[in-house]
């Protein structure tokens, strides 16, 4: 469904989710869109929403369980196909349902003759030219809050762990990947830190490719949060005297 609300909202925002597995109320933060903005929404359900936008998907790309990394690039797969991501075990059910075809299944292709750090070798060489300049993106596999946003975006999206947690092949990559991405720009997503230290690894890593990072990993319905409130400005208060 996120990956739906990605490609949907691409084009104009219609699609808002209201799930529990995440860290924000969801229908807290609609009621708050309707006062603020004047959303005007109506509730539907998952299969409802199925059916109504089946449309603008061109299809499906399957992720492999077996693989984590296989999520990250499922994303990006979706992205520059206009396509919706789906584990192996759904792949009849919403065939059957929608008619979308598959076009990219991740076990089934030679994607999977590589191991993490070579298959975003890969994707960086692949599909990076074709993913936006703007904006990059580091996000855990089991994270899916923010793939709306990074699917409606084509944003660049892996992951590896950081600090100590890291081995010397993986701080490598994560190096290539932060060298091969443009100065000035915002890091999306955030990553395992169990003790604080591998936070202040990332973020030094970062500031040194001249890019910054934007914990926004839990945060649901980006695209729809993106859209508002674009055009007001905003003064930082002045600090009161000591």
């Amino acid at each position: 469904m996120t990956s739906l609300q990605g490609v949907v909202n691409r084009r104009q925002v219609e699609l808002y989710l209201q799930v529990r597995e995440v860290a924000s109320n969801t229908s807290r933060m609609l009621s708050f869109l309707a006062t603020r903005y004047g959303v005007v929404h109506e509730t539907m359900s998952m299969l409802d929403a199925i059916d109504t936008y089946s449309n603008r998907s061109n299809g499906i790309v399957v992720y492999d369980p077996a693989r984590p990394e296989s999520i990250n690039i499922a994303t990006m797969k979706a992205a520059q196909l206009n396509a919706t991501i789906v584990g192996p075990d759904l792949v009849p059910w919403l065939r059957a349902r929608t008619g979308w075809p598959v076009l990219f299944d991740y076990a089934t292709s030679d994607w999977t003759a590589l191991d993490a750090i070579g298959a975003y070798d890969r994707a960086l060489r692949d599909l990076y030219p074709s993913s936006s300049a703007t904006l990059l993106s580091i996000l855990p596999p089991d994270r899916w809050a923010i793939r709306d946003y990074l699917i409606a975006t084509r944003t660049f999206v892996f992951y590896f762990p950081q600090g100590a947690l890291a081995t010397p092949f993986e701080a490598a990559a994560t190096k290539r990947i932060l060298q091969a991405t443009p100065r000035g720009i915002p890091i999306l997503g955030w990553f395992k830190s169990p003790t604080l230290t591998e936070e202040n690894s990332f973020v030094q890593l970062a500031s040194g490719e001249g890019k910054f990072v934007v914990g926004a990993q839990d945060v649901p319905n980006l695209t729809v949060l993106t859209a508002l409130g674009r055009n007001a400005t905003r003064n930082q208060p002045a600090s009161a005297p000591t």
